[in-house]
């Protein structure tokens, strides 16, 4: 599969009749494709081109090479189909791990309508994962088919995990934005990778939800593909991973998973140890300013009538926690602690921006430039002028949490040694508060008022009069569309008399 510009990805099916719900394969794939193409404009912005590959056409070479993706629906129709797709499966062997993968992410995906023996069709890339469109009812043992149109919870299943797909199949798209491996690995570095652990059945539909929302907000989560069946390789895989990451999560319910082959243990507890250990490792290791790793475990508040098993690997993972301060043991509610990992995640995100900005002050002065999102298209060019006057320019991001924004701003505020209120279509209450702000720094933690301060406007209103009695104000000339650093000279000169003074 080569680079393309545009999205392109082949789907192949079946047209039989399926055990997996009413809905004949060709229908429902029919349906996936549609929907698919529908939430990946709405997720990426960007229109998803599918081609269709049913029994009457086999896949070919210029198939794969047009496309970023291949996907599978597989079912029991599939299956008995097998021969018709032969070369469909020859094709695809041929390839094998080197040329089906983009730095660690698969670009053969396999989507399950039913339980079926995926070993069986793609031994070579049965290590794979894949992306089951059904699950089994925990107390009547009864398989439940995800649809559209298949009551409430089924339609919502089928959703969420259509979101999985085009989550990963957008991150394929990324990936090969960038021409080679090191641009794409820029692109996540540690403190944006996550390691989220496999967990139980009971736990199974949270930690699909935390890899949603961690995955929404720019991470990468690993582990990005199915486990081989060797202890050791998972565990080298394991390590592998930790390596690339800034913390792991664990999520440890009633469930303890089956033994690996060979083994009395469950890929939850191998994880787990491995990850215990790299974390003392990493402290052994670390040296003065490098990143250190943390670990969240969460348990279920409620976690009792828990079998031998579980017990004594619970009372594992409480002991060995209490002896390391990067690992901690949270038993509260998933929303809950979902909340405090991306709190600490947010944190890690500050305190390494600040260290950069830090190494940036040392030579330049900061100027906090303040805009309302009305406002956001007008930036880029005032920035542009002030990091060409050799200024280091401070800007809130462009989304976030109410309370990370609110922190960052007052930090801003805190640090800069000038500060520049822009106002275009922004309220006059709006740039009341930003004022309000700038005078009452010193309350913010600073040890002197801001010294150059000053209010760039678009506007005439006479609401803005009585400004200039706080605050420098700066006017764009009439029918002037851009700055220069003569509209901005009497803010500057200010920030000229702190660098000689």
């Amino acid at each position: 599969m080569s680079s393309v510009i545009s999205p392109v990805v082949s789907i192949v099916y079946a047209q039989g009749g399926s055990t997996a719900g009413r809905i004949r394969d060709g229908v429902w794939s029919a349906r996936f494709k549609k929907h698919l193409a529908l939430l990946f404009k709405q997720v990426t912005g960007e229109d998803l081109k599918i081609h269709s590959i049913s029994d009457d056409r086999t896949i070919q070479e210029e198939d794969l090479k047009k496309s970023e993706s291949i996907l599978c629906v597989l079912s029991g129709s599939y299956e008995r189909a097998h021969p018709i797709h032969a070369p469909t499966h020859q094709l695809l062997e041929q390839l094998g791990e080197k040329n089906i993968s983009l730095y660690g992410k698969h670009r053969f995906f396999k989507i399950l309508r039913e339980d079926i023996n995926v070993g069986r069709l793609f031994p070579e890339h049965r290590y794979i994962p894949h992306y089951s469109f059904f699950d089994v009812d925990p107390i009547t043992q009864e398989k439940r088919y995800f649809s559209h149109e298949g009551g409430i919870e089924m339609e919502q299943s089928y959703w969420l995990r259509l979101i999985d797909v085009v989550h990963d199949l957008s991150a394929i798209h990324g990936y090969l934005a960038h021409p080679n491996e090191e641009e794409a690995k820029r692109k996540f570095p540690i403190n944006k990778t996550v390691y989220l652990a496999e967990s139980g059945a009971d736990t199974a539909d949270s930690r699909r939800a935390l890899r949603r929302e961690l995955q929404r907000r720019g991470f990468r989560v690993l582990p990005e593909r199915a486990f081989p069946p060797r202890p050791e390789a998972v565990e080298k895989m394991t390590q592998l991973d930790l390596q690339q990451s800034i913390l792991s999560i664990h999520l440890i319910g009633r469930d303890y998973g089956r033994p690996l082959p060979g083994t009395n243990i469950s890929i939850i507890e191998l994880q787990n140890r491995v990850a215990h250990q790299h974390t003392l490792n990493t402290l052994r290791k670390r040296k003065k300013g490098e990143k250190k790793f943390y670990r969240f475990l969460w348990m279920d508040p409620e976690n009792e009538n828990l079998d031998q098993k579980q017990r004594a690997f619970v009372e594992i993972i409480q002991s060995e926690a209490a002896t390391v301060e990067e690992a901690e043991v949270l038993e509260v509610e998933v929303p809950e602690f979902k909340s405090i990992v991306l709190g600490k995640l947010s944190a890690l995100q500050n305190t390494e921006e600040q260290e950069k900005q830090k190494e940036i002050k040392k030579d330049k002065m900061g100027i906090y430039l303040m805009y309302d999102g009305r406002d956001r298209n007008d930036i880029d060019q005032i920035a542009s002028l002030l990091i060409d006057e050799g200024f280091h320019v401070l800007t809130l991001p462009p989304e976030g949490e109410p309370w990370e924004l609110r922190k960052t701003h007052q930090q801003h505020l805190r640090e800069c040694d000038g500060a520049i209120i822009y106002l275009n279509k922004a309220t006059p209450q709006w740039l009341n508060t930003k004022l309000q702000d700038i005078l009452k720094a010193p309350a913010f933690g600073r040890n002197s008022d801001i010294p150059a301060k000053a209010a760039l406007l678009r506007s005439n209103s006479p609401v803005y009069k009585k400004l200039g009695e706080s605050i420098t104000v700066v006017r764009y000339p009439k029918g002037k569309e851009t700055i220069s650093s003569e509209i901005l000279n009497p803010f500057l000169e200010q920030m000229k008399l702190q660098s000689h003074g």
